[in-house]
């Protein structure tokens, strides 16, 4: 980058001045847009990670967000308007996917700060807990010791597959998580 600044400064060319040209020549142009900008980011980020989580967090932004500012020039795009739309995916009660969505999008634009496509990253100071609530935890029920007989005895008799019988009497025995026993090898 120097090294080209250097060059355009021996021609004559202010390089603060060209890249300002350059930029307004890629939104005329409809390359500076949310959309574009975040296929470019996706580019790189499927390089780290796997095909399917790729694919899924891209079906996210589009769903979520591209599908609202991804034809304005990424530049245009406030803090107000991308909090406004995971407020929406708040009010839907998915906390997970609107926390999720705000990560991805600082991503998002401090790629696009990186590359000079804006001069400030807008959710640069925008944490999840500043617009996503807190979901309380609920915790699953225990079986008191008094109740242990009484479950073993309607694990015996329910009327469900023999298979799930036997994982839910190997899992309490063992003491594992469901995934765990379902997954184990």
């Amino acid at each position: 980058l120097r090294d080209n600044a250097k060059k355009l400064l021996s021609q004559g060319i202010d390089p603060a001045t060209d890249r300002k040209q350059k930029k307004l020549k890629a939104t005329e142009n409809g390359q500076n847009t949310m959309t574009v900008i975040t296929n470019e980011w996706h580019k790189l980020y499927s390089s780290r990670v796997s095909e399917e989580q790729a694919e899924k967090v891209l079906r996210g932004l589009n769903n979520n967000i591209l599908k609202y500012v991804g034809d304005l020039p990424i530049d245009t795009i406030t803090t107000q308007m991308l909090t406004r739309l995971i407020e929406r995916i708040v009010k839907r009660g998915s906390y997970d996917v609107a926390t999720r969505a705000l990560s991805t999008c600082r991503d998002i634009f401090r790629f696009a700060a990186a590359r000079q496509d804006i001069e400030v990253n807008p959710l640069i100071n925008i944490k999840a807990r500043d617009i996503v609530p807190t979901r309380e935890i609920v915790h699953q029920k225990r079986v008191d010791v008094a109740e242990f007989p009484q479950l073993l005895h309607d694990i015996d008799n329910h009327d469900c597959n023999t298979l799930h019988k036997l994982a839910l009497k190997l899992m309490v025995l063992v003491f594992v998580r469901h995934d765990e026993l379902r997954l184990a090898e």
